[in-house]
């Protein structure tokens, strides 16, 4: 399955267009940020190091932004996109069990996306122009970014064999992904306005709230930007600076992962169409 998917996916025009828009977007803002640098350079004489730590996050902040947009439109469509082009019995009818469909077809999709985010490696280099920044850096971010690719890969294949449409099981993952995303900030956000207000101070704690936000792969993101970079102060409330929060907040989501795997996995051992040919089987046997 891995195979398949990966010439069918090279063989077409669309993968190609891809990478080139996801680096023009990439390049463009890059270069706009490195401009804007160096013109305040050449007004003010002073080179602002911070500005080079500014453009790196602002990139990388990027890359997760379309990463959260392409990665479901990938793999929403991988199984019901078999059923609608009526060859999911035919899949089902060969030797392959059904977690060898659900990993091929899902590695495939996070492979495809590997090649996208490794090929704009070159514009990231631009911080390296300033300095401030370690290909390491770099380099582990990316990972995570790979690792949010399978966090919402696998939401993206669980939506695709639980709905037959590919339309609805797209409309769900961004759902599920808003939910993942968006929910822990917001119920902190109201839940430091609450405090804040019966307080009457700013400096409320929420630490309570910090393995809620654990699960939300964007707070995830920017404490591993912000450990490399340092703090931006609009986030210093989400900002967890224990050594304890990354490694507790990875494993949170690799345990969802496993979730979103185990009932894809079952979703489709339980379909009509697998029961129907055991059923073949059984009495051709």
């Amino acid at each position: 399955v891995l195979k398949k998917e990966l010439k069918q996916s090279m063989r077409t025009v669309r993968f190609p267009i891809l990478v080139v828009l996801f680096n023009t977007v990439l390049a463009i803002i890059g270069l706009i940020g490195l401009y804007i640098s160096n013109e305040q350079i050449k007004l003010t004489g002073i080179i602002n190091y911070r500005d080079n730590i500014y453009l790196y996050i602002l990139l990388m902040c990027v890359e997760f932004i379309l990463l959260i947009f392409i990665m479901p439109a990938m793999t929403s469509g991988l199984i019901s996109g078999e059923r609608e082009r009526q060859t999911l019995d035919i899949l089902l009818a060969s030797r392959l069990t059904p977690a060898q469909i659900i990993s091929g077809k899902l590695f495939s999709a996070l492979a495809n996306l590997a090649i996208l985010l490794f090929s704009g490696l070159p514009v990231i280099s631009l911080t390296f122009i300033y300095g401030g920044i370690d290909i390491s850096d770099i380099l582990f971010t990316i990972l995570y970014l790979l690792f949010i690719a399978l966090f919402t890969g696998s939401a993206g294949i669980f939506c695709s064999c639980v709905l037959k449409k590919t339309t609805f099981a797209t409309v769900l993952t961004y759902g599920i992904e808003l939910l993942f995303i968006a929910a822990p900030i917001f119920i902190t956000v109201l839940a430091y306005m609450i405090l804040a207000g019966q307080s009457g101070s700013e400096n409320v704690d929420i630490s309570l709230f910090y393995l809620l936000l654990a699960f939300d792969p964007a707070i995830t993101f920017l404490n591993i930007t912000f450990r490399q970079t340092g703090t931006v102060p609009v986030m210093d409330h989400f900002f967890n600076p224990s050594n304890w929060f990354i490694p507790i907040s990875i494993a949170l989501q690799c345990a969802i992962i496993i979730i979103f795997i185990l009932l894809s996995v079952r979703c489709l051992k339980c379909s009509p169409s697998k029961k129907y040919l055991i059923k073949v089987k059984e009495r051709h046997i």
